[in-house]
């Protein structure tokens, strides 16, 4: 278990709080889950939701759905709380609850557990009033809904919050396979849901205003009585139709250099484009903006039309549906070099289209070897920093597998720094690194004359590839059962012996679920095909055969 963390508190079993539990558990860990005062119902509504989304959620081998508690808040607080190493709060959005809970929190916690608090946009300052012994402990870790499939997390340290909290806090989060962010400072609403504020805003606006009609829909949605309700559609049509599919993908700062044509200068483009028009645009949006008006009365016209219009909306299949394409999404998204993946595992980055690409590279790669050499490793201690060191580390294997040139050592090692941040196609590349070294020396074996071969160097060279070829084969023996060979070319139990016995030698035509098992097998069966070239090419008969040269060192 990483970061010294076994026992989590998840403090309210809600939307947030039973999907944070599936979250840890996933990944191993015990979590004690504190309700108001637990009842069959909950209990049994909390059990019904971890088995329905459990078969969907990536899991930790040592991960059992039934490592939890459910417990009184009331009754249990005081004497279980302290057990847990990191708690995630999850209550109502309302300042006196969260001041008095956290207060309880603080008293009963273990002083070396974190406190975190998944509130929506209340800065952790606002409520730590009442807590006397350790606040400087706490700080946000606000989801998206469900935490369980969305990766982003937004980490804000209140200005007490030790710096050594945030720091652990964002690596816990980073090891659940999230992507958390440090907002710098403490803003109302923190970061995603400012910029969601602003979107939603204009969208109730513009329904308001008449400018969005329901005629836009046609005859595709059948809701002719809510002409309200179906102008709210015609806006939510608008971001998961437009800008929402670009977004998902490129974010709005990329989205608009890619408007504006690109690197270089594409931000600059866009911006002498659009500038003006932008200036009028905000300048209409804040003359009808429906923040001018009481907060308590602004959106109580379409509070009815809306409840009334639910009952012809199925939400909890419409839920189920989203939740299953959002992981989809994310899984698509790690495949593509150049997009950030979203859980920060694969940041990839284009350096050049031109034709000095490879050229390019190379002095990026040789760049960063003499950078991690003066730096040393102890400089690789953030996300981010372990997951450029990956990237770059990818590419530089791949690169030196194709024209045989042994790798920096530099690339070496490293593992219990990286093991966080590796991803199946990175371990089964830790490996790989050291065959473009084999390949090096067996090149030179080769053309070497026979009678200067060193028949010692040649036992080691085999002895090192077959070491080589038992790791990347213990590499396949451990990996999940949902990427296993076997798995992912989808095998009938009717296939024959010999194709089910298959380990790395394609004897079928393969039907892969996704590109990326494709590339992962595919790289692996390269790998070991090059190791098993190396020990025939080597081996003392074959080399005589391949590799006789006369005593003036021409070959026969």
């Amino acid at each position: 278990m990483s970061h010294n963390i076994h026992t989590v508190a998840v403090i309210g079993a809600g939307v947030i709080g039973r999907s944070f539990t599936a979250l840890f558990l996933a990944q191993g860990f015990k979590v004690l889950v504190f309700v108001s005062e637990p009842t069959p119902v909950s209990m049994k509504k909390l059990d019904d939701y971890l088995h329905d989304i459990w078969p969907t959620i990536e899991k930790q081998e040592s991960a059992s759905i039934k490592n939890y508690e459910i417990l009184s808040r009331v009754n249990d607080l005081d004497t279980r709380l302290k057990e847990c190493d990191f708690i995630q709060e999850n209550g109502p959005e309302k300042l006196d609850i969260k001041t008095a809970l956290f207060a309880q929190l603080d008293t009963h916690a273990s002083p070396t557990a974190i406190i975190a608090s998944a509130t929506s946009g209340i800065p952790s300052s606002k409520f730590i009033t009442g807590c006397k012994y350790h606040p400087e402990r706490i700080l946000i870790a606000h989801p998206f809904n469900p935490p369980h499939v969305i990766p982003l997390v937004e980490i804000v340290p209140h200005p007490k919050t030790a710096p050594d909290v945030t720091e652990r806090t964002k690596e816990l989060f980073s090891s659940l396979g999230r992507y958390p962010i440090v907002v710098q400072q403490e803003v109302p609403g923190f970061v995603a849901n400012r910029l969601q504020c602003a979107l939603v805003i204009e969208a109730f606006s513009l329904v308001r205003r008449g400018v969005v009609t329901p005629e836009e829909l046609g005859g595709d949605i059948p809701l002719a009585p809510y002409s309200t309700y179906k102008s709210l559609l015609v806006v939510d049509a608008t971001i998961t139709r437009g800008l929402g599919l670009r977004w998902a993908l490129t974010g709005p700062f990329m989205t608009a250099i890619l408007g504006g044509g690109g690197n270089p200068g594409g931000f600059e483009r866009i911006i002498n484009h659009l500038g003006p028009g932008l200036w009028a645009w905000t300048t209409d949006m804040q003359a009808h903006s429906i923040m001018s008006e009481d907060h308590t009365s602004a959106f109580q016209s379409m509070i009815p039309v809306i409840q009334d219009s639910l009952g012809m909306v199925d939400t909890v299949a419409l839920e189920k549906e989203r939740d299953e394409l959002l992981g989809e999404i994310i899984r698509l998204k790690k495949e593509k070099k150049t997009l950030m993946s979203s859980n920060g595992e694969e940041v990839k980055l284009t350096i050049t289209f031109d034709s000095e690409a490879l050229f390019a590279w190379g002095t990026h790669i040789d760049g960063a070897a003499s950078l991690l050499r003066h730096r040393g490793r102890e400089n690789l201690k953030t996300p981010f920093a372990c997951n450029m060191f990956l990237f770059i580390r990818r590419n530089a294997i791949q690169s030196h597998l194709e024209i045989s040139k042994p790798i920096d050592p530099i690339f070496d090692g490293f593992t219990e720094v990286l093991s966080l941040y590796e991803s199946l196609e990175d371990r089964l590349l830790s490996k790989a690194m050291h065959i473009p070294a084999l390949q090096a020396l067996a090149n030179s074996l080769i053309a070497q004359p026979s009678w200067a071969v060193d028949i010692g160097v040649v036992s080691e060279l085999i002895d090192a590839a077959k070491t080589l070829d038992s790791e990347l084969a213990d590499w396949a023996r451990c990996i999940p059962e949902t990427l296993s060979y076997t798995t992912v070319i989808r095998m009938s139990s009717s296939a024959p012996s010999e194709v089910s016995s298959s380990k790395f030698v394609p004897r079928q035509i393969h039907r892969y679920p996704d590109f990326y098992a494709a590339r992962v097998w595919n790289l692996y069966r390269v790998y070991r095909l090059i190791i098993q070239s190396i020990m025939l090419r080597n081996s003392p008969p074959t080399q005589s055969i391949l590799g006789h040269h006369t005593t003036d060192g021409t070959r026969n």
